[in-house]
Formats: structure tokens, sequence, C-alpha cells
């Protein structure tokens, strides 16, 4: 057979010697042993000396290099055959030769896994009826720690399709994995940039194989044997929740939202997966087009009317009192992706964004807001308008939808504030859409008993309109600054804060690239 390049991660890994040593007696073909040490070295009685081991010392870093240190290795490979192994494993004689003889070009294979008792350095000892791990499968929701996508073993595929010693498989564990080093190329594995250095590994190589027109494929001709560490050897490194946290929301806005279309087809080509519902689909994307009415539970669809250029103008409002630079931002991220709909502005000092309204220096006040929308209103010329302010960022589906009736707003309910951590908020002025003439009448309505622009008592919500809520898939964003009029909002305290969220990433890199 063609050389077998076998890469094998460790950070402070307890059994990366016995692996080593494991893997050269098993393998009965051409092969190379590439260990990577993330960040430390080894004692001298620790290094396992062979002309066919070599080892990659990657420097110091604060997190994870796994995805770094494999990309090292597999670029430096002699073989036409890539592994990538865990640091606590026992192999099955031959495994090499094994999946060599059975492989094709575009497939990743995965062999039968079994249990290692890794101080007697043999299989683990059944107590039960539990079958090897042949199968995983996606779980539901793919929403554990904020976002991810998550495997879980899958006995009852394992027992169904005990004939087939070849067979496909949605998912992996992603401790050990089989492939030529060009398909590895070719698919542009391993991904640092968003996937970050650790985590998701089984999931991007899974969902790309499979959207290319390759197989993912477990092979019970031949097994390999994983430690499961649990409370007895712990994880022997440490792992940054914050850097696991930002792969798991990549991996879930990248499969589950930027790749929808292929997500459904790769779900319903391996459906019925346990504990998955009947309408799982709905569950999972609710968000795309529903409203929740404030008067009923029942949900509604959303017409698929979208906005453009010539039915929707976004009103700006803002107060010119926060910092230039900052507010400069906003409105970039605004342009960005807004997608060409026309802006007005409207603004208590001359302000180049937009077709511009100076109001002048009015009252800082609800009922000043109110009117500054107001003005924006009756200046446009399109039948729809949706709101935008000075502190809030916007993600592109906010500017895409019409409402779906002309006799109320709608408000988004996905809002959220930025803090040290991103806050769920009950404050939903500034995410509005409607139809532009009926929001003329009802501001004016809000507005009759008042004179000019004096301050008069007045909610921005307009709640006498038959309010209507709608969220799109990812959150609107309200950044308090130190500028800002209410520095210190309302946040739900009944729901968990978050470090990050889908699209915009953490909390404090969104507060740096703002500058707040």
């Amino acid at each position: 057979m063609a050389m077998l390049t076998i890469a094998i991660p460790s950070k402070n890994e307890v059994f990366l010697r016995k692996t080593i040593l494991d893997v050269l007696e098993k393998a009965t073909g051409d092969i190379e042993v590439l260990p990577i040490l993330d960040g430390y070295d080894l004692p001298a009685e620790e290094i396992v000396v062979d002309p066919r081991v070599r080892y990659i010392r990657l420097p110091a870093a604060s997190f994870s290099q796994k995805r770094h240190g494999v990309n090292l290795a597999i670029s430096q490979a002699k073989g036409k055959y890539v592994m990538s192994l865990d640091a606590h494993c026992m192999m099955a004689k031959g495994f090499d030769v094994q999946l060599a003889k059975d492989h094709h070009p575009n497939w990743v294979q995965i062999p039968r896994r079994n249990r290692l008792d890794a101080v007697k350095w043999s299989l683990q000892p059944q107590s039960d009826n539990r079958p090897p791990i042949d199968y995983e499968y996606i779980m539901f929701p793919p929403l554990m720690n904020d976002h991810s996508i998550h495997g879980f073993k899958w006995d009852t595929r394992t027992l169904a399709n005990s004939d087939k010693q070849i067979d496909d498989t949605i998912q992996f564990q992603g401790s050990c994995w089989f492939m030529t080093k060009k398909w590895f190329d070719k698919m542009g594995f391993m991904q640092v940039e968003g996937y970050t250095g650790w985590g998701q590994e089984a999931e991007e190589i899974s969902m790309t194989t499979w959207k290319n027109g390759g197989r993912v494929v477990t092979n019970k001709n031949t097994w390999y044997a994983h430690l499961h560490k649990g409370p007895v050897h712990g994880r022997m490194y440490h792992l940054s929740r914050e850097e696991n946290r930002r792969s798991y929301d990549y991996s879930y806005h990248k499969w589950l939202i930027e790749n929808k279309d292929f997500f459904i087809g790769l779900i319903e080509k391996f459906a019925p997966l346990p504990g998955w519902p009947p309408n799982w689909k709905e569950k999972l994307w609710p968000s795309d087009t529903t409203i929740i009415s404030n008067n009923s539970t029942n949900k509604k669809k959303m017409e698929k009317t979208m906005a453009t250029k010539n039915n929707t103008t976004i009103i700006y409002i803002t107060s010119n009192i926060e910092n230039l630079k900052f507010e400069h931002k906003i409105r970039k991220e605004l342009e960005n992706n807004s997608h060409g709909l026309p802006i007005i502005s409207v603004s208590r000092k001359p302000t180049k964004f937009g077709k511009n309204i100076c109001v002048g220096d009015v009252p800082l006040c609800s009922s000043s807001t109110l009117k500054q929308i107001l003005v924006g209103l009756e200046a446009a010329k399109t039948k729809y308008a949706i709101l935008a302010k000075d502190d809030y960022v916007y993600p592109p589906e906010y500017f895409t939808q019409t409402p779906p009736s002309d006799d109320r707003l709608y408000q988004n309910a996905n809002v959220w504030v930025l803090g040290d951590k991103y806050w769920q908020t009950n404050h939903f002025e500034f995410a509005q859409i409607g139809n532009r003439k009926h929001w003329i009448d009802m501001i004016k309505a809000a507005l009759k008993d008042q004179k000019d622009w004096e301050p008069v008592g007045v909610s921005l919500t307009l709640h006498n309109t038959n309010q209507t809520d709608w969220v799109t898939e990812n959150a609107i964003i309200n950044i308090k600054s130190t500028s800002g009029l209410r520095r210190f909002p309302s946040v739900r305290r009944d729901a968990y804060p978050k470090r990050g969220l889908p699209y915009w990433g953490l909390a404090t890199e969104l507060k740096t690239k703002l500058g707040v």
C-alpha cells in the first residue's frame, strides 16, 4: 500500500507514548507518525525514538492549536493517505492496510470505535449489552451551550445495520479519521478562521465532504479503541470555554443558516434521527418568517414579499450626541447590511447620511424622537418604512422583509443589549417596520396634544396600534455607550446572558470593533 501519515495532536496527554508505540506495533504497511506537541515538550524518557516518528512542536499559546497542528502535520505529510488520531487510542492489527484497501478517493473513513481501558491498555470489558460505536447522529435541537452541532452514539442504527461492513454515517466523534491527502487539501481542511483552534472538527469534515459529493463512511472491517477520559483521567489540559463557544456558534451559523438547504437534505437522507420531531424544520427555523401576535399564541407565516428600494425606505434617527467615530461605524454597518435600500436620516445637527433632514436643537425626549420618525416617514415616498437608530446594529435579514398587513406595526423581538456579554431585552422600539401611511396616522394620533416640539408623555412603541412581534434569525444589537440617553437599559432577568451570538461573534470583539 501507499504510505499513510498519522497525525497525533497532543496537549499534555499522558497516554501519547503508549498511543505512538501501539500504532507502530499494529500497522503492517508503510507509515509515518507525526505527534504534535501543542505548546509543551516531553521529558527524554517519553520520546519515542523510531525512524518512522517525527515530532512537531508548536509554540505555547493561550488556546488549543489542534487545527493548526493537524494542518502543519498534513502539509509535511509524505503519505498518500492521512489520518488524525487522538493521543489516547489503541488500534487493530493491520488497520492501515485495511483502510487503504477499502478506500475511495472522495471518502472519509471512520473505523469502528471500541472503548479503551487505558490503564490496562486493552479493550474495556463490557458489563452491559452496549454495542461498539459505528454511527453517530446529530442531536436535536442542535443548540447545546448556546449554539452547536453535537453528535451522540446511534446504537439502534448500529444494531439495525450490523450486516453492512461499510456504511454511510452522518456524524462521527472526531477522534479518528482517514482520507487521502488530496481530498484533505481539496476540501480546505482544517479551517481555523471561524472554527478557531479546537472544536467541531468532525462536523466540518462530515458536512463539507457530504456537501461536495463525497461520502463519510464507517468501516467495520477494522477498529480502534478510544479512551473516554471522564472524571478518572480528566481533560489533561485547559480548554477555553469561550473559544469552544465561538467554534459552536460559527459551525451552527455556517451549516444551519448559510447552508440551510444542504443541511435539510442531509438530515432527510438519514431520517428518522433519534429525538427529532416530525416538525423539526419549523422548530429549527421558526424565526425566518414568524410573527407572534401579542393577543394570541398562534403563529402565522410572514408573506415572502421582499423589501426593495422601490417599496421600502429606512428611517434613520439620530440625536447627534454619540461619539462621532462610533456613529460613523454604526452608519457603515447599516450601509453594508441594508441591501441598497434608500435611507432618510433625521437629525438634530446636519448629518451627511442618506437624504438628511435636520430638525434643529429640539428637546431630547421620547416625543421628539417620535416626531423625528414622523418627519422621516412624511418625507419618504415608498409604501413601507423600516426604522434604524444611531446606537443599534442590524443583521442583513432585518432589511429584507415587508409587513404582511398594512393595518399594524411590527416590532422585532430579537433585540439584545451589548455589554461585557449580550443581554436580552424587551425594548423593541427601534426595531420596527410598517406601512408608512398607517405609521404616520398612528404617530399623529399619539402626538395630537403636542405643540411644536414640546415634550409630552408618549410611548415609542405605540401600544394602541395593535402591535405585533416578529423575529429575525440573527439578533439586533443595542449598544449602550457612555454618550447615550439611557446608559443603563432594562434587560430580561429571566434570560441568561451570552458571551457570543451568531453573526455578531463575541460581545467583547463587537465592542472592540465598534469602539465602545
